[in-house]
């Protein structure tokens, strides 16, 4: 299969995947929920599920039957240290990471900041969602940190840097940079946040950038882990 028609076939399986979810929920919403209305037991599992289960069925099932998963799939058995990086590559590493965070956070304060001055209501989606989810106190942390986190950090990295960024650098041969700004901008779209949006397209560029310096999965996975990990928890504190 062509790296245009995999990557056709890989962006309409977004669409087609967020409406079956969103189906899949609707319908468990209107026929399963009502009958468990009286079982208070069953909300923190019901509370996982929904932010779980749309993280496995949009981004980690695709591995499991298109082409390129199963080059994702074989990075996962690489070790973790890089083929031929040394001291000087981890140290660049780094000062992506970090440049990355924090161009991120300036990039969604300076967001914040045109929109106040033009009068629209700014608040990132994502950040409203856990807000809420943690003053609910449905769920215990761990769990929240599992689902809004962990699930997120290993199964995007799989799908955008394993699966799709691959495809956009045979795409754009020869113009690496592009293909990592690309999948980057598709990763902040479907965070569903204009206000955050620049912020992730910095984040989804130095998560790119580790994925095709290191030729792995697992620095990006790391980095995207810390990353939501510190997000969870300044949200938490702000409580």
């Amino acid at each position: 299969m062509t790296a245009k028609k995999e990557l056709v076939l890989l962006l309409g399986w977004i669409p087609v995947s967020i409406s079956g979810m969103g189906l899949l929920a609707g319908l468990f919403m209107l026929g399963v929920l009502p009958l468990l209305s009286g079982a208070v037991g069953l909300a923190p599992l019901i509370s996982f599920c929904s932010y779980a289960l749309p993280t496995i069925g949009v981004f980690l099932l695709p591995v499991f039957f298109f082409p390129q998963g199963k080059r994702a799939l074989r990075l996962m058995k690489r070790p973790f240290h890089p083929a031929g990086w040394g001291m000087k590559h981890y140290l660049l590493a780094i000062a992506v990471a970090v440049g990355g965070f924090f161009l991120s956070g300036l990039l969604t304060e300076l967001t914040e900041s045109v929109a106040g001055a033009l009068g629209w209501h700014a608040v990132d989606h994502v950040g409203s969602v856990v807000k809420e989810e943690l003053q609910s106190g449905t769920n215990s942390f761990v769990a929240l940190w599992i689902a809004m986190a962990l699930l997120p950090a290993f199964a995007e990295e799989l799908f955008f840097r394993v699966m799709m960024q691959p495809l956009f650098m045979r795409l754009y041969s020869g113009r690496a940079w592009l293909a990592i700004l690309v999948t980057a901008v598709i990763f902040s779209i479907l965070h569903f946040s204009w206000v955050g949006a620049l912020g992730r397209v910095a984040i989804g560029s130095a998560l790119g950038w580790l994925s095709y310096s290191s030729q792995g999965l697992r620095l990006p996975i790391l980095y995207h882990l810390l990353n939501n990990t510190v997000a969870l928890v300044q949200l938490s504190l702000e409580l």
